[in-house]
């Protein structure tokens, strides 16, 4: 049926979508309300999950589509690059770091943070960097 329908030009369909929570709570609304409203007969199932979780459903065929952070090889999966982000520290607006531009690693390390957990891919990137400086 979605062959005969894509014939006469109408995309529709069912769609699952699964998002690291960072990503897709922050980056995912413009973008799907644009797709969404070019494609009104699709059916989109949009859920939050970790990023062990988005690869086992992809190789298995639970999700048409994944998104997560430092994409690595999985079985059964293939990773197609979809935009390019940056991480930004964040802070109070009082705090001494809220009135700089850029900080430095030194700057960083001074200070307490919360990051991604220790399995992270995420998590795991920063480590490599931080080591490297």
């Amino acid at each position: 049926q979605h062959q005969i329908e894509a014939l006469s030009g109408v995309i529709s369909g069912n769609v699952r979508l699964s998002a690291i929570y960072s990503f897709g709570m922050r980056e995912l609304g413009p973008c799907l309300r644009t797709s969404l409203a070019a494609c009104p007969q699709v059916h989109l199932h949009l859920e939050y999950k970790y990023f062990q979780h988005i690869y086992n459903e992809g190789a298995n065929g639970d999700a048409s589509l994944g998104i997560v952070a430092y994409p690595k090889t999985f079985r059964n999966v293939e990773m197609i690059p979809f935009t390019q982000n940056q991480l930004v520290v964040i802070c109070h607006p009082e705090h001494s770091l809220a009135e700089k531009q850029s900080i430095s690693i030194s700057d960083f390390h001074k200070y307490p943070s919360i990051t991604f957990t220790e399995e992270s891919p995420t998590r795991q990137a920063l480590n490599r960097f931080f080591s490297k400086q």
